[in-house]
C-alpha cells in the first residue's frame, strides 16, 4: 500500500514537472491581463479619415441637398455635371465638389420677399455656424431680380449668390453671381473663411462682400463687371486679407472700404474701374494698402474720403483719369507710392485733408502737375 503511494506521488510528480516544462516553453499571458490600450487622438482622427466616404449626387442620392443631409464630417459630396435647381443649405466639416465650375451649376431664383434678420436664407448656397469644410468647382447663380426698394424701416434683404454667416470654410474655385446682390457675402464677426481662385462678375451689386465684423481672405479672385465694387468692406470690425485678386470694369471702386472698415489689401490688380481703384470713406475706415497696382480707372487711383484714415504704402497708380492719389478731408499715411502718368495730378488732396508723409513719393508726368495741396473736389 506504502509503495502504491510512493509510485502515485512520483507519477503526480513526473506530471507536474512535464507540465511545469511546457509551461516555461510559453509566452507569458499577462497581456491578457491588460487592459485594451486606449487609442490616441491622432490614431483615433486617421481612423475616421480612412471612414471618410464620397456621395455623389444625382446618382446615390436624388438631390444634392438630400447627399449633403448623409453627409458626415470628412464625407465629400461630389456633384455631377448639370444645371440643379436647388437651394443648398452646408454642413459643417464637409466636402461640396462639383466636377467642374463650367458644367456644374446650381441655379436658383429667391423670391423677392426675404428680410434682414431673418434665421436663414433661401439662395443658391447658404452656409451658416461653420467652423470647417470646402466648397469647390462649382457655379452659383441666383437668377431672380429684386425689384423692391430699400427705404428707411423696410429692412429688405436681397439675396446673394453665395451667403455665408459667422463660417470659417474654403470657398475655392468656384463661380458666383446674383441678379439681386452680391455675388459671395461674408457677415458676422465669427466669419473668417478663405475665398481663393474664385471667379465673381457680373453681379447686380458688388462681386464680394464683407460685412458685419467679418474677417477671412479674399485671395487671386477675380471680381469683374459688377454694378458696384469688385470687393465691398463695410462696417466697424470688419477686416478682411485681400491679395492679389484683379478688380476690373466695375460700375464703382475696384476696392471700397467703407463706415469705419479695416484690413489690408496687397497686391491687388484695380483697373478700369468706373470710379476708382480703390476707395476709403468715413470715419474710423483704416485700410492697409500696400504694393496694389492701381491703373486706368476713370477717377482716381486711390482715393481718401470723408474722414478716413488708412495708410497707402508702395502702391502703383499711374494712367488714371484724375489723379494718383486724391485725399479730400482725410487723413492718411502716404509713403514711397510711384503716381505717374495720370490726367490731372500725381497727388492730390485739398485744405481739409491732413496727409502725413513717409518715404518720399516716386511722383511723374502727370499731365496737370505733381502735386497740388489745395485742390476742390467736385
Amino acid at each position: 500500500m506504502a509503495l502504491g503511494l510512493g509510485a502515485l506521488a512520483c507519477y503526480l510528480t513526473i506530471q507536474q514537472l512535464v507540465q511545469i516544462a511546457a509551461d516555461n516553453g510559453r509566452q507569458p499571458q499577462l497581456v491578457d491581463k491588460q487592459e485594451t490600450p486606449v487609442q490616441k487622438p491622432v490614431e483615433q482622427e486617421k481612423q475616421q479619415s480612412s471612414l471618410a466616404r464620397t456621395l455623389s449626387a444625382p446618382g446615390q442620392y436624388a438631390t444634392i441637398q438630400s447627399a449633403i443631409d448623409a453627409a458626415k464630417p470628412g464625407d465629400t459630396v461630389l456633384v455631377k455635371a448639370g444645371v440643379f435647381s436647388e437651394k443648398l443649405k452646408f454642413k459643417d466639416g464637409i466636402v461640396l465638389k462639383g466636377e467642374s465650375r463650367d458644367t456644374t451649376i446650381i441655379r436658383y431664383a429667391a423670391p423677392p420677399t426675404a428680410l434682414v434678420g431673418e434665421s436663414s436664407y433661401d439662395a443658391p448656397l447658404e452656409i451658416r455656424n461653420c467652423k470647417s469644410g470646402q466648397v469647390e468647382q462649382l457655379s452659383l447663380e441666383q437668377t431672380a431680380a429684386d425689384p423692391r426698394q430699400a427705404t428707411a424701416g423696410n429692412n429688405i434683404c436681397r439675396i446673394d449668390g453665395v451667403i455665408v454667416v459667422n463660417s470659417s470654410i474654403v470657398i475655392k474655385n468656384c463661380r458666383a453671381t446674383s441678379a439681386a446682390a452680391c455675388g459671395i457675402d461674408v457677415s458676422g464677426a465669427g466669419s473668417a473663411p478663405t475665398l481663393i481662385e474664385n471667379q465673381c462678375n457680373l453681379s447686380v451689386f458688388s462681386g464680394i462682400l464683407f460685412e458685419d465684423g467679418a474677417q477671412g481672405t479674399a485671395e487671386n479672385n477675380i471680381c469683374e463687371q459688377n454694378q458696384a465694387d469688385g470687393i465691398w468692406v463695410v462696417g466697424p470690425g470688419t477686416a478682411p486679407n485681400l491679395t492679389s485678386n484683379e478688380c476690373r470694369s466695375n460700375k464703382r471702386e475696384g476696392i471700397f472700404f467703407l463706415r469705419g472698415a479695416r484690413g489690408r489689401a496687397e497686391q491687388n490688380v484695380c483697373e478700369q474701374n468706373v470710379e476708382c481703384g480703390i476707395g476709403a470713406f468715413d470715419p474710423g475706415t483704416a485700410p492697409e494698402l500696400v504694393r496694389n497696382q492701381c491703373r486706368s480707372n476713370r477717377l482716381h487711383g486711390i482715393f481718401f474720403s470723408h474722414g478716413a484714415f488708412g495708410r497707402a504704402i508702395e502702391n502703383i497708380c499711374e494712367s488714371n483719369g484724375d489723379s494718383g492719389i486724391a485725399i479730400r478731408a482725410a487723413m492718411p499715411f502716404v509713403s514711397g507710392n510711384t503716381l505717374r502718368g495720370n490726367s490731372h495730378y500725381g497727388l492730390a488732396y485739398d485744405t481739409a485733408a491732413k496727409p502725413t508723409f513717409g518715404v518720399t513719393n516716386q511722383i511723374s508726368g502727370n499731365k496737370l502737375g505733381e502735386v497740388i495741396p489745395n485742390t476742390v473736389f467736385k
